[in-house]
């Protein structure tokens, strides 16, 4: 298993400490989470929605993801009988974890230059000795999948930069009732691009306001994005170009 970095979670605020290093010391809270970035630019209704189906979904993530932590730290693979079984016992009898070896789990990282901190579901190698970086997801019977790419390319930049590792591949992992999908690569390059991208645009959007709330066109996100292409990631660190 990789150390971990010395960050710590405040559950309550969903807010990230840096803790200090030998090349770090000064202790931080950091400004903002992956989580905020990446949905900046959810609407109002969307917004809405995800908090008047808080009471249905943050229990069954939390039992789902401590569930899978407990598996990897430990090995021991429990026949769960609580209210989320159909979505935990599939999900640990998946035959994809037979060769899995983790190497971080639940593991807390952050982008200190631009003082944002996360939260990784798992990093581990495959049965073929792949890096892959992965991030599990539980929806209902009926849920739709959805685009990860920036969440987990915020990941993975975060543990290149921490770690100075290599990853292979970029998964999610789709958790529904009595049936667990991992999906096909997602692809490094394209995560850490969308990520990026999120990035420039969430500090655009917190000088122009929200999609919803100014008149931002589609053609000029396009504009905006092409200029980003003609003068990609200024700014960003080296490592990550």
């Amino acid at each position: 298993m990789l150390k971990a970095l010395p960050i710590k979670l405040h559950e309550a605020e969903h807010s990230y400490e840096w803790l200090g290093s030998p090349s770090h010391p000064e202790k931080i809270i950091l400004e903002k989470s992956v989580t905020e970035v990446c949905g900046w630019d959810n609407s109002r209704e969307k917004t809405a929605r995800i908090a008047a189906t808080r009471d249905t979904w943050e229990p069954r993530g939390l039992a789902c993801h401590s569930a899978l932590e407990k598996f990897f730290k430990s090995g021991v693979k429990e026949t769960n009988e609580g209210p989320y079984k159909n979505w935990i016992n599939p999900l640990l009898r998946k035959e994809y974890w037979y060769e899995f070896q983790p190497l971080l789990v639940e593991g807390r990282l952050c982008d200190l230059k631009k003082s944002v901190g996360g939260s990784l579901d798992v990093l581990g190698l495959d049965k073929e000795g792949k890096v892959i970086l992965m991030d599990l997801k539980t929806t209902s019977r009926s849920g739709r999948t959805y685009s990860t790419d920036r969440q987990l390319g915020a990941y993975a930049s975060m543990v290149i930069d921490h770690y100075r590792m290599p990853i292979d591949e970029i998964r999610t992992i789709w958790c529904t009732p009595s049936k667990t999908t991992i999906s096909p690569d997602q692809g490094v390059d394209k995560c850490i691009k969308a990520w990026l991208d999120c990035w420039q645009l969430y500090n655009w959007g917190a000088i122009k306001g929200p999609f919803d709330e100014v008149p931002i066109t589609a053609n000029a996100v396009s504009a905006f994005r092409e200029r980003q292409e003609r003068a990609p990631f200024a700014g960003i660190s080296s490592h990550l170009l």
